[in-house]
């Protein structure tokens, strides 16, 4: 079976590209859109995943939904071609702050999985920040997106 932990508290069993949106911090087993996933009570954020060419599978999340300035953020990803997981590939995550664009990149691992993190200091409360996530691989560019808002 193909597992990838995005976050300590969540397990992603992918079976087929489709789109999950809006996780609960309570104890969950969800089976929708052809995904398994399963939620421990802690603060999971949002998983998105966009197919962005034919056969491709990227899926992004955060590691908190709601997380107080001054902490840290880590925003994972995973990037799978036609059912394989593919490794080496650049990721570079922006984060659409209000009045900044900072990033942070990574490469995949043999699991076709990165993250990255970074302190989010005194980021606007209550505003989204967006995150874009994008793979280069094969001439093919490759998009997810996540995000959380500061409280």
């Amino acid at each position: 079976m193909n597992r990838w932990r995005a976050h300590p508290a969540l397990v992603v069993v992918p079976r087929h590209n489709r789109t999950i949106v809006a996780l609960s911090r309570f104890w969950l087993l969800l089976v929708a859109f052809g995904l398994t996933l399963v939620l421990s009570s802690c603060s999971v954020s949002q998983l998105s995943r966009t197919t962005s060419a034919a056969g491709a599978d990227v899926s992004a999340s955060v590691s908190n939904s709601a997380p107080v300035q001054h902490s840290p953020v880590t925003v994972a990803a995973r990037l799978v071609i036609r059912g394989q997981p593919i490794a080496n590939v650049p990721m570079i995550a922006i984060w659409h702050y209000k009045t900044t664009t900072p990033s942070c990149t990574g490469t995949t691992d043999a699991s076709g999985g990165v993250s990255c993190t970074r302190y989010i200091g005194g980021a606007t409360q209550g505003y989204p920040v967006k995150i874009s996530i994008r793979f280069a691989w094969n001439n093919q560019t490759y998009k997810a997106e996540t995000s959380f808002t500061p409280r």
